[in-house]
């Protein structure tokens, strides 16, 4: 994580770790499909 005083969010612990190039990006199908599977690990939790 970033050196910054923490948010609440996570201080708490509802902040999750993902793959930034797929969040960031315009990366097509293959790229919806590992945001999709970000969230759906991340609620899983």
């Amino acid at each position: 994580m970033a050196n910054f005083t923490k948010s609440r969010a996570e201080k708490q612990g509802h902040v999750v770790v993902v793959d930034g190039s797929a969040w960031n990006s315009s990366g097509g199908p293959i790229a919806a499909r590992t945001v999709l599977d970000d969230v759906r690990d991340a609620l899983a939790k």
